[in-house]
């Protein structure tokens, strides 16, 4: 999921973590949230204020984005 200014990639994964991609900068990953889940993490979305995620048990949780 691209963030709302381009500028960075959130990706989630079945290690329960999103990782954040800056592209600006040669595409590196420089955040690494991890354990946010007890299962799979399966999709993500996010606005300018709020990133939601939710996993292959239903779950859904919102995250505030500072």
């Amino acid at each position: 999921m691209f963030s709302p200014n381009g500028k960075y990639l959130f990706s989630c994964s079945d290690d329960k973590s999103v990782r954040i991609w800056d592209l600006v900068n040669n595409g590196v990953c420089f955040k690494s949230l991890n354990n946010m889940h007890d299962t799979f993490i399966s999709c993500i979305a996010l606005n300018s204020k709020l990133m939601v995620t939710g996993d292959v048990a239903n779950l859904i949780k919102v995250w505030e984005i500072r």
